[in-house]
């Protein structure tokens, strides 16, 4: 194991591993409130909400920082040093939301589309799974680290906001020595290598992907940015699914850029919505549950590059078990069940997992 930092008292921790590698980086510190900036130019991780409005920003300036590669040395970790919380202390589960009342709220959502200039809304719902205890969360992890290769696998515990799990595959936004690297993810299907691009995809998924392409395109050149490369739209695989994907690539040493650039892209329309602002009001109106950081992003900004990842295929612990969170992109052609069929797919990610 690599060492950094000392062995101080923290009230907070995450273990990450990034998409295409074995090394899992272990990050320890105090969580702090962020409300401008500065966090980008810091040693840490950070924890942002779906709605940065309503719900607080976190960064994990690091305390202690390790490498490790084995699912002995994270188990090690955590048994001497971190403190994984008692069941009772987590929050409450919001309810499941079920077929026909999903389904039912996918009609109320495509209608709210065709009376209004919405051209898509992102719906999701909560799946509850009793009896898993945060002391599960590190076999889970190791697990999806070796089911996922190409997702951001993560496990973090902030006392605020407590204990989450995740393998995403989408990237809100990583970069390396000043080469920055956008991702348009959209578009839900099972793997079938056997299919060709227009095979797989019917009109529907490659409009909503285009909605989200434009959306990047233009957030990109109104921050600055004129000498992006686009390649795509490519079919990615995600364990058993796929997602159509389009990648963008430019240089930029200024990261208060990067910043403002990160501020304008959350939430995209591949979680949210466009128009973004009446897309959001219709998810508050409309999903029974409060989102909290499923859907917002989070990730590093350490030595080894920054990365950035939207908060998709995630758990949050509770004071009874898990709650899954699952979503999908409705527009104006949507069939309300093979919407809730997608979300059923997307859930499988995690409930793989959960033994």
């Amino acid at each position: 194991m690599q060492n950094s930092g000392n062995s101080e008292s923290v009230d907070s921790w995450v273990f990450y591993r990034r998409p295409v590698t074995s090394q899992i980086v272990h990050i320890a510190g105090n969580a702090r409130v962020i409300n401008d900036n500065d966090w980008i130019n810091n040693s840490g991780f950070v924890v942002a909400p779906f709605d940065v409005n309503n719900h607080k920003t976190y960064f994990i300036d690091t305390g202690r920082r390790e490498v490790v590669h084995s699912e002995y040395e994270v188990s090690e970790l955590v048994r001497e040093n971190l403190r994984i919380p008692q069941s009772h202390i987590l929050t409450k589960p919001w309810r499941d939301i079920h077929k026909r009342e999903y389904v039912s709220l996918i009609k109320q959502v495509k209608r709210e589309i065709e009376d209004t200039e919405l051209d898509k809304v992102v719906l999701s719902r909560v799946i509850n799974v009793e009896g898993i205890r945060p002391y599960h969360a590190v076999k889970m992890f190791i697990e999806l680290c070796a089911r996922y290769p190409n997702a951001f696998v993560y496990v973090y515990y902030i006392p605020d906001i407590g204990m989450w799990l995740g393998a995403t595959p989408e990237t809100l936004i990583t970069g390396k020595e000043g080469v920055f690297r956008i991702v348009s993810l959209a578009g839900t299907a099972w793997w079938q290598p056997e299919l060709s691009f227009n095979q797989l995809w019917g009109e529907k998924e490659l409009v909503e992907q285009q909605i989200v392409t434009d959306y990047i395109r233009n957030v990109i050149v109104e921050t600055g940015i004129d000498n992006y490369e686009m390649r795509g739209p490519e079919t990615v695989k995600s364990g058993k699914l796929s997602h159509i994907r389009t990648t963008f690539r430019f240089k930029k040493d200024n990261m208060n850029l990067i910043a403002e650039l990160v501020n304008k892209l959350h939430p995209t329309p591949a979680v949210c919505g466009l128009p973004k602002d009446k897309a959001q009001k219709i998810i508050a109106e409309v999903e029974r549950y409060d989102r909290t950081y499923y859907t917002g992003y989070l990730g590093s900004v350490c030595e080894d590059g920054f990365g950035l990842y939207v908060n998709l295929r995630c758990l949050q612990f509770t004071n009874n078990g898990v709650q899954l969170f699952v979503g999908g992109g409705i527009t104006k052609d949507s069939d309300p069940f093979l919407e809730w069929e997608e979300t059923d797919m997307k859930a499988r990610t995690l409930l793989d997992v959960i033994k």
